[in-house]
């Protein structure tokens, strides 16, 4: 169980994790691990999840916990690595609640 948080030069975050409750608030209950990277735009805005094929602006807004639904999280580049620590806890939080319950 060991999740690896690292800055990337262009302003990016990557999240690597192999963490049950971390994979369950994901959603990514069948995974062993998961590798997901977050990016803001130079000037601030909308945090996205940014994949090979959907790079930058292109990559998918990403809400509270790191999910794909609820409000929408915005950062500053500044901000970021902060930020995506924080709703990092938040999906380990609501993983544990949901493997408790199973």
């Amino acid at each position: 169980m060991r999740t690896k948080i690292t800055e990337g030069p262009a302003g990016g975050v990557t999240v690597t994790t192999s963490h049950p409750a971390i994979l369950a608030g994901l959603g990514a209950w069948h995974a062993d691990s998961v590798t997901r990277t977050y990016w803001v735009a130079p000037a601030g805005g909308y945090v996205r999840e940014v994949t090979d094929d959907r790079p930058g602006i292109l990559g998918h807004q990403v809400c509270a916990g790191l999910s794909h639904g609820g409000y929408t999280l915005e950062s500053t580049r500044a901000g970021l690595l902060a930020l995506i620590r924080r709703e990092l806890r938040r999906a380990r939080r609501e993983g544990a609640r949901l493997l408790s319950d199973c």
